[in-house]
């Protein structure tokens, strides 16, 4: 089986077997699996759903898993179906898969997390010892784009060159090992921002090492040595022991090499530890999962299967008054010598603290005020990091370990990975959205919904510490590592630090490294010819060919100008790129970048790409374009009448985009402003970007058209075909003709 039909596999065995659920849940999804009495869904009527007596509507969990058990067993398929609905067929299946695996997820940290709370005698069996593997790896399969890498000396796969022996307290040549494929933990951490200017050496280590201002450089062997009964293996890969800090020389070129190899060597680790050796204690994040798991019970299943109202207000006490310290917080100060912190606080309680007396009890404040949680909302160091972004896509099921190597761990005795731990606060948010209840669809689409009714009043009305683990998801954009594509990880870098060679910090997780020559006398990776400070011009080339369609297509907001001057004269913009400039001081984006729903529905670019040319300015130029639609001053016409759905920034300095669902493009098009040309430009079968630029006079024909990209839009149907749902799926790429232009997309 594949990865993805093994986890299936494991969650609808765990599922039906009741190991997390109440065993009467369980036994009703046996009978009526086995029951010859399927019923017709009215909404599918080609697909039999489950009986009554198969009780779906008792739990959230439970009917996922119900979905997921029919679309993996029951055919949808026949021979003659054609290409787009068996993509159609595939893509809901990974869907499902997905969506069960996060409320798989979330049930058995909340199911056990409720047991341990309230001593409740309704108990589940725990998964046996031996298959906690199965929680410590990824839900789904990590980065499927990701190509092996190959050693140039070698010509061997990438593996990593250098490890460190715990046992020989020294770093190690792969090669010289008896055994060629070692098991062996990667350590994940960030320390590039509190960087020494001295360098020195480490017992054991082959090169001198930059020293830094959070912990010991010439500890880390006696650290290594102290923790390694909480590292799982004898064999540790940590970038500063483990690759040569050195550009200069054989050493320096064995450096780019492993860091081209990134990908080989964390997703080939057996375990992936994130050491944030600047938090002490978990007892903020700890009492936040704890109502996280009691809200997802309250929220998804039917009242009284698990009792949980009465303990819901004692969790809030619990972390309501103690700030995460995974997100800033005055106890980092000690180690990264920080002090913009404006609320001093005492100490959390302690990890030994009885279990009620953690959740009952408030953290007393020196300050006077109450803290408010846009106090602590920044991300800490580790989730503000560009390297670290990286390493958590390749290994989103990675253990979060304190300065002492001390794991964030559930009730159950299993570690909180970083997946698991945004699986249920991704959940557990969704439900507390209110819905429409007019809606005839809230109540047949029961999947996915809270089965209690939050009261209006309470909506998102989250305790400190919960509201501050969610903003850290949507700041950060972090997400389960089966629903990121390459494009969405370029977007999520725009908020992330890194001081210089952020093309090295993200190459390997999106797969652009052939502009990276390890073995050339001047690297490419040098900081020149940089396209808006960011990334090398060779870098953003690459991505823009490989990683097709969806490059084009993040949400940018643009001061889109009013003026003539604004096009000529105003900053660099970028629009057609999924990234920005970077602030001097902090080294990110001040501008929030996300991608389009619709971003990956085509991976294969119009044959009209081949005619645009990406400058360092930012700006595309345009010599063919696949233009389905124009708003010129005679008004609107189109190629073929088609409806789409659209998001656009209509107005320079708006904060958001607007959004509109099946409207026709040429009533779009007609709706925008006469002193704009706006085209709508294909840029696949069924993806194009909207370009808009102020009706300038041009002298002849070598002045180019200045355009901003200011939306996108997925082609829906074609207007005089109502009655064909798939009839941009018949289409060839290309079905919009190219014609010539003199354009630059600024």
């Amino acid at each position: 089986m594949s990865h993805q039909q093994a986890c299936s596999w494991k969650l609808l065995t765990e599922w039906l077997a009741g190991a997390y659920l109440p065993k009467h849940l369980a036994e009703a999804a046996r009978k009526a699996i086995f029951s010859a009495k399927p019923v017709q869904d009215p909404r599918f009527p080609e697909r039999p759903d489950f009986p009554p007596c198969a009780l779906l509507d008792e739990s959230v969990y439970h009917s996922h898993l119900s979905m997921l058990y029919y679309i993996e067993f029951m055919d949808y398929v026949d021979e003659d179906d054609p290409p787009y609905y068996l993509k159609y067929v595939f893509e809901n299946l990974v869907f499902h898969r997905r969506k069960a695996a996060s409320h798989a997820t979330s049930q058995y940290i909340a199911h056990f997390t409720y047991h341990a709370i309230t001593n409740s005698s309704l108990r589940a069996q725990a998964p046996a010892r031996a298959d906690t593997a199965h929680y410590a790896s990824p839900i789904m399969q990590v980065c499927p784009w990701i190509t092996m890498s190959t050693d140039l000396s070698t010509k061997k796969p990438g593996n990593p060159y250098y490890l460190w022996s715990i046992p020989q307290n020294k770093t190690v040549e792969l090669k010289a090992l008896p055994d060629s494929k070692p098991r062996y933990t990667c350590i994940s951490h960030t320390w590039g921002r509190w960087l020494d200017a001295d360098k020195v050496a480490v017992q054991g280590v082959p090169w001198l090492i930059p020293t830094n201002k959070i912990f010991e450089v010439r500890k880390i062997p006696e650290i290594l040595s102290t923790y390694k009964s909480k590292i799982p293996t004898d064999y540790v890969w940590l970038d500063l022991i483990c690759i040569p800090q050195t550009r200069e020389g054989e050493l320096g070129k064995r450096a780019k090499r492993e860091i081209s190899c990134q990908a080989d060597i964390f997703t080939g680790s057996s375990h992936c530890l994130a050491w944030l050796n600047y938090i002490d204690i978990w007892a903020a994040e700890e009492s936040s999962v704890w109502w996280l798991s009691f809200q997802y019970l309250y929220l998804s299943t039917a009242p009284g299967l698990y009792k949980v109202e009465e303990y819901l207000a004692a969790l809030w006490a619990g972390c309501n008054d103690n700030p995460l310290r995974l997100t800033r917080h005055p106890d980092h100060r000690k180690y990264l010598g920080q002090d913009a912190f404006p609320v001093r606080m005492s100490a959390a309680p302690a990890s030994n603290d009885s279990l009620w007396r953690r959740l009952t009890r408030r953290s007393p404040m020196v300050a006077p005020d109450k803290p408010r949680s846009e106090d602590f909302s920044e991300p800490s160091p580790w989730f503000s990091s560009l390297w670290t972004l990286q390493e958590c896509c390749f290994c989103p099921h990675m253990t979060l370990m304190s300065r002492s190597f001390e794991p964030l761990l559930d009730l159950s005795g299993l570690p909180l990975t970083l997946e698991r731990l945004i699986s249920l606060t991704t959940e557990t948010t969704a439900l507390m959205k209110p819905r429409d209840q007019s809606d005839p669809m809230f109540d047949s689409l029961f999947r996915g919904r809270q089965l209690h009714l939050v009261p209006k009043d309470r909506y998102n009305a989250y305790p400190m510490g919960v509201s501050l683990l969610t903003n850290l998801m949507v700041d950060t954009q972090l997400r389960t590592s089966s629903s990121i594509t390459r494009t969405s990880i370029l977007a999520q870098g725009n908020m992330r630090h890194c001081s210089s060679r952020r093309a090295e910090a993200i190459m390997s997780v999106v797969d652009i490294r052939d502009w990276f020559q390890p073995d050339a006398s001047r690297s490419q990776s040098d900081e020149t010819d940089l396209v808006l400070g960011v990334y090398p011009l060779a870098f953003v080339r690459e991505a823009a060919r490989k990683l097709g369609p969806e490059f084009v297509m993040a949400r940018k907001l643009d001061g889109s100008p009013t003026h003539s001057n604004g096009y000529v004269r105003g900053p660099l913009r970028g629009s057609m790129l999924p990234f920005d400039s970077i602030h001097p001081v902090t080294k990110r984006v001040t501008r929030d970048i996300k991608m389009h729903v619709f971003q990956a529905i085509d991976v294969q670019w119009n044959k009209a790409f081949s005619w645009w040319e990406f400058t360092p300015e930012g700006s595309v130029v345009m010599q063919r374009a696949a233009v389905l639609g124009e708003r010129l001053s005679g008004g609107a016409a189109v190629h073929v009448p088609v409806v789409v759905n659209i998001s656009w920034q209509e107005q320079a300095g708006e904060r958001g985009m607007r959004d509109e669902i099946l409207v026709p493009l040429q009533q779009w098009l007609q709706e925008r402003p006469s002193r704009f040309w706006t085209f709508a430009v294909n840029v696949s079968r069924q993806l194009g970007i909207v370009l808009q630029g102020l009706r300038i006079p041009l002298v002849g024909d070598s002045v180019p058209c200045q355009l901003v990209k200011i939306g996108c839009y997925e082609i829906i149907e074609n207007e005089d075909l109502p009655d064909c749902d798939n009839w941009v799926e018949t289409q060839d790429n290309d079905w919009v003709p190219m014609r010539e232009v003199n354009w630059i997309a600024l």
